[in-house]
């Protein structure tokens, strides 16, 4: 039996009645505005598969009772409410849970229970709560089956398993927006093909990017921003064709032009090496990465010219080339650029006029950053900025804070520093269905 409600404008609290469809085996709400918590009475639904109650205002704790009484259960979904408390330490009682969805609620204490359960766990979403711990010394012992882990923005610490990457079934690793303190580890598998997703940003993460990481050939998002890596970037990352995102910058890499690797990522579509203590010169070569819609530069010692093939770049739409030590004229063929929205130049030695682009990409182009003394605009298209002197009010940057529910495309272009979209603009090539998650949910759960 089965009983659904999503999206459809369902409110109140939920109906003690159900408990009397003993039968039941898949009970999905989402996206409602249910209030209240998950009544005891529903302790009776023993043959309950599947419980999904997302995106609505569910208050309290999760009960105690789950495990005992869903005996049968494989997909507990919750996210998206108001949940406190902590994750109940019955749930080591679990036989067969599959999918355990917490995310985006305000539940607390130790994650480390999840670690004890049964090693059945395939989905693991508790991103965006307040939990504490530390991941298993060795992940590979307590959940060998994982798919999906995203705990991101919590309060966890420790160091990464050094197995982290010997985990066989690993699609999507998600640990940004935590304190790990560690290095990453560079015991990888050659030629494994499955990992492709792994957000470790903004922890404290040290040491060099291992050169192992070319062995992850099906990898196509990286990002490992605001860290405290050093060293280079290894040239194996060069095997990595399936590269669309790669964010490295904000880190302690020795000083050193930028990667010849970069120009051979032919699917590249965002690009961030901001402050990366890179040197030298833009090669013209940058014209072949055509399917970009990011390149970010920003705060670097690059000097010499804006090469004039990066008109090439029709798809670009964000271009922040500002803090640099770039000299000569602003090519004209930056008027190709039909797609370009968002270009910063500011903080450099660059000259000329730019008026003819801010004329031809006028329906497009909305934010203009340049040296007021140096550069001519046409009236309304650019503001001004003064030779060393702060001009923006945040260090720009086009954060992600990926999520589960839209398979982890990006929604936003988000330059305000603040995330969720915020200030930020829309990305049409995206998915905007914040309650999609059929990249798990399927009739297997019914």
């Amino acid at each position: 039996m089965i009983n659904q409600s999503v999206s459809n404008n369902v409110v109140g609290k939920l109906p003690t009645e159900l408990s009397h469809l003993t039968t039941l085996t898949y009970l999905e709400s989402i996206g409602n505005s249910i209030t209240g918590t998950i009544p005891n009475e529903w302790g009776a639904l023993t043959a309950l598969r599947t419980l999904v109650v997302a995106f609505n205002e569910l208050t309290g704790t999760i009960p105690s009772w789950f495990p005992e009484k869903f005996t049968d259960m494989e997909f507990l979904y919750l996210s998206n409410n108001m949940l406190t408390g902590t994750i109940p330490e019955e749930f080591v009682e679990f036989q067969r849970l599959s999918v355990l969805a917490l995310d985006d609620n305000s539940l607390s204490g130790s994650l480390d229970i999840i670690w004890d359960l049964p090693a059945t766990l395939e989905y693991v979403f508790l991103e965006d709560n307040e939990v504490t711990g530390t991941l298993p010394a060795r992940i590979t012992e307590s959940q060998p089956l994982l798919i999906n882990l995203d705990i991101s923005s919590n309060r966890l610490g420790g160091s990464l398993p050094e197995d982290l990457f010997q985990l066989s079934h690993l699609e999507i690793l998600d640990l940004h927006g935590n304190l790990f303190q560690s290095t990453i580890p560079q015991d990888i598998y050659p030629d494994s093909e499955r990992l492709k997703f792994i957000a470790l940003h903004k922890n404290v993460i040290d040491g060099t990017i291992p050169s192992t990481i070319g062995n992850l050939r099906g990898l196509s998002h990286l990002d490992v921003t605001y860290n405290r890596l050093s060293g280079t970037i290894p040239i194996n990352m060069e095997r990595l064709s399936d590269m669309t995102y790669l964010f490295l910058g904000e880190n302690n890499y020795k000083k050193g032009p930028i990667p010849s690797l970069i120009y051979s990522m032919g699917k590249l579509r965002e690009l961030s090496l901001k402050s990366s203590n890179l040197l030298g010169t833009i090669s013209n070569v940058i014209g072949a990465l055509d399917d970009l819609i990011v390149l970010d530069l920003d705060d670097n010692l690059l000097t010499g010219s804006i090469p004039a093939e990066i008109g090439l770049l029709t798809n670009l739409q964000f271009l922040l080339l500002n803090r640099n030590e770039l000299s000569s004229s602003i090519p004209s063929q930056l008027e190709n650029m039909d797609q370009l929205q968002f270009l910063l130049l500011d903080n450099n030695h660059l000259f000329g006029d730019l008026t003819a682009t801010c004329t031809t990409l006028e329906e497009m182009l909305n934010v203009v950053y340049v040296d007021c003394e140096e550069i001519t605009c046409s009236p309304g298209c650019c503001t001004c900025c003064v030779d060393g002197q702060t001009c923006h009010d945040n260090n720009l940057i086009s954060s992600n804070d990926p999520v589960w529910e839209a398979e982890y495309k990006r929604q936003f272009f988000d330059f305000s520093g603040i995330g969720k979209g915020h200030e930020g603009y829309y990305n049409k090539d995206g998915d905007d269905d914040d309650t999609h998650y059929s990249n798990i949910h399927d009739d297997d759960f019914k």
